[in-house]
């Protein structure tokens, strides 16, 4: 799930992980355009369409703040 607060903050937040074991298949959200920072881990992360598992490669969620 990904909720927006205007399009200045995103989170990401999946749900029922443990069934996926890792495996996104190809889902993808579409982020606000312009650039965003992750809170959680100091990444740089564009908008636009990103993979799921590109943004929770590091954190099980994602806090982008533009």
């Amino acid at each position: 799930m990904a909720l927006t607060r205007g399009e200045a903050v995103v989170a990401v937040v999946p749900r029922l992980v443990m069934r996926l074991g890792g495996d996104w298949e190809g889902t993808a959200v579409e982020l606000p355009p312009g650039r965003f920072v992750d809170e959680l881990t100091g990444e740089a992360v564009a908008g636009g369409w990103r993979p799921i598992a590109e943004l929770l490669a590091r954190f099980p969620v994602a806090l982008l703040r533009a």
